[in-house]
């Protein structure tokens, strides 16, 4: 084997994981390494302008596992990783919507509070 292969062997068999729930990551999303899970359910936070409140007081643990336990606690996590909301691409997102029958013109963005499991 010669380095150029040794190198793509190294490089391929390198495992990177999400910097909020600490699943298999698949590249960097919102300027944070993250699954796709967290990059989509911070996307959507974001473009709704979702707000959640924890029922626990802020306290949850946020894995792999439990992920999708406390979506307070979950959002937080994405901002304190360091993801961007200006980078989420809103007008795209909402352009997208109207496959699923939601009007752009009728959609609220006004924020939305929900209560955390």
């Amino acid at each position: 084997m010669d380095e150029l292969e040794h190198m793509r062997d190294l490089t391929q068999s390198r495992v990177e994981f999400c910097s909020v729930c600490g699943d298999t990551a698949d590249g960097y999303h919102y300027g944070v390494l993250s699954c796709r899970g967290c990059n989509a359910f911070f996307r959507r936070a974001v473009t709704y302008n979702l707000q959640f409140q924890c029922r626990r007081g802020g306290t949850c643990v946020i894995d792999r596992n439990a992920r999708c336990a406390c979506r307070a606690c979950r959002l937080n996590k994405c901002k304190l990783a360091g993801m961007d909301r200006s980078a989420v691409q809103i007008r795209r997102d909402l352009k997208d919507s109207k496959d699923f029958g939601a009007s752009t013109a009728a959609l609220d963005t006004s924020p939305k509070v929900m209560i955390g499991r």
